[in-house]
């Protein structure tokens, strides 16, 4: 019981971590002084961007654990779907997702990495049967 307790704990840092990411990828802290209105739609758009990303890395990572176990680094996935969102809207006139290749891109470069002997979120999720 106590051993469940402590890796359920793990688990809140990872949450807090999540956040933390959301946070600097997104640029939660740079918000300007402007009316309520305009921070409500900023709000609203952040939310969703949260929403469509996290949803797209849930399928992601399943597709690739269960396809070739390997586990996707939620930071590292971040940090490279920020990058091609950009570059999307930056070619908004040819903006078309090939999703098939962004799969690709965060199997090559969002792998997680392992620390021996250490569990990680996905782990201890399994183990305590939560998952």
């Amino acid at each position: 019981m106590v051993k469940q307790v402590y890796e359920l704990y793990s688990l809140r840092w990872q949450m807090e971590w999540l956040f933390k990411a959301w946070k600097s990828v997104l640029d939660l802290e740079k918000v300007k002084e402007m009316k309520k209105e305009c921070v409500e739609c900023h709000l609203y758009g952040t939310l969703i961007a949260i929403v469509a990303t996290q949803t797209f890395l849930f399928q992601a990572r399943m597709y690739w654990h269960q396809k070739e176990d390997i586990q996707i680094s939620e930071r590292k996935a971040l940090d490279l779907l920020q990058s091609y969102w950009h570059q999307l809207l930056l070619r908004s006139h040819m903006a078309e997702i090939n999703l098939f290749s962004l799969l690709s891109l965060l199997r090559k470069h969002a792998k997680k990495g392992r620390r021996k002997g250490e569990e990680t979120a996905s782990d201890i999720v399994t183990k305590l049967e939560i998952w």
